[in-house]
């Protein structure tokens, strides 16, 4: 009966170092996932980084584009309102003329 119980101590016993052993391992395993999860969270950091000046870059870029549509719509309305009033002159001048020679040739 001690025997079976020694026997059974033993058994017991080396149970435990197996599960002690695949611990450890699972443990080691575990060190050597967050040291790569650590190396890939510095990564994509990095690249986050990257990507939110890009983003930044861009957005000022969307800014200067709309800057200059409001600057060229600006300026396609002043040149319109030159051309008209250019239109108009351009028609006052052709009457005063045609005005001009009706009364010379009227005269004559």
């Amino acid at each position: 009966m001690l025997y079976s119980a020694l026997h059974d101590m033993e058994n017991l016993i080396e149970d435990l170092k197996a599960k002690n052993l695949k611990a450890e391992i699972r443990a080691e395993n575990a060190g050597a996932n967050c040291i790569q999860l650590t190396d890939n969270n510095l990564e994509l950091d990095e690249q986050l980084g990257f990507l939110r000046g890009r983003v930044k870059h861009l957005l000022k870029a969307d800014d200067v584009k709309l800057s200059t549509a409001k600057d060229i719509g600006m300026r396609t309305r002043v040149i319109t309102d030159l051309v008209m009033q250019l239109a108009m002159e351009r028609e006052r001048l052709r009457r005063q003329v045609v005005t001009y020679y009706c009364c010379a040739f009227a005269c004559l």
